[in-house]
């Protein structure tokens, strides 16, 4: 990624737009490095990408072999941190893509382990179970019934 913020914006509208098609999530996923540019784009993304990048890696998140990237803990913390940052000011839809990404990030083992023990993350989806929205309120509750699902390592993780 280039240090020009200007780029740097296009860059995330450009594969916010691209990423929905399958044919590119497909050269994505077989590129070695796309855990290092993710990553990257991760971990630089400015405060007016943050909802494009919630986006592009709802659409990853589609692909179990994205989901395991993603669930690497580096990217998922920094990943974590945008969607807490976010959280006020995102609209129904990118509130239900961020609850739906960390719906599939959980069905990663890796990724339930960076789920559980994230505090804020669960505060944001204890959050989202009180939400008027009935949709966010609802994939929130599958998110919890999950962790009910999976008690023990709901607790081993926690502990």
């Amino acid at each position: 990624m280039c240090r020009d913020e200007r780029l740097k914006s296009c860059w995330y509208k450009l594969m916010k737009q691209l990423i929905k098609h399958e044919y590119v999530r497909e050269q994505l996923e077989g590129m070695a490095d796309i855990g290092l540019i993710l990553g990257r784009a991760v971990y630089q993304c400015n405060p007016k990408n943050y909802t494009d990048l919630l986006i592009i890696i709802r659409y990853l998140s589609i692909s179990e072999r994205m989901v395991k990237v993603i669930s690497h803990n580096t990217i998922c913390l920094n990943f974590f941190g945008i969607i807490i940052k976010t959280q006020a000011t995102l609209n129904t839809e990118e509130h239900i893509d961020s609850l739906n990404t960390l719906l599939n990030i959980y069905g990663n083992p890796e990724g339930r382990k960076e789920i559980l023990m994230n505090e804020n993350v669960i505060d944001y989806i204890g959050k989202s179970l009180s939400n008027k929205n009935a949709k966010i309120a609802n994939i929130a509750g599958s998110i919890v019934l999950w962790f009910f699902k999976d008690s023990t390592v709901f607790l081993i993780g926690r502990c």
